[in-house]
């Protein structure tokens, strides 16, 4: 289960990520020299995005090792 663990802990991590870099994209006034136009805006929206899908993703995880971690101690 240890591995479960730090997968758990490196997705938590990657989930808190992809929003915050969205939104530095969205906000930082020298991001338009690298992303002209709507280019940033689209890469900002997405990022945001999956950053919550990623943190549904994460909720779904957790209770599957809750599952597997009681199913572990009832035998």
């Amino acid at each position: 289960m240890k591995g479960n663990k730090i997968l758990f802990y490196l997705t938590a991590a990657m989930s808190a990520l992809y929003p915050i870099v969205g939104i530095i994209i969205l906000v930082a006034p020298n991001i338009d020299t690298l992303l002209p136009g709507n280019k940033r805006y689209i890469i900002g929206i997405m990022l945001l995005i999956y950053g919550v899908f990623r943190f549904f993703r994460l909720k779904s995880m957790k209770n599957k090792m809750d599952e597997q971690d009681k199913m572990q101690h009832d035998l």
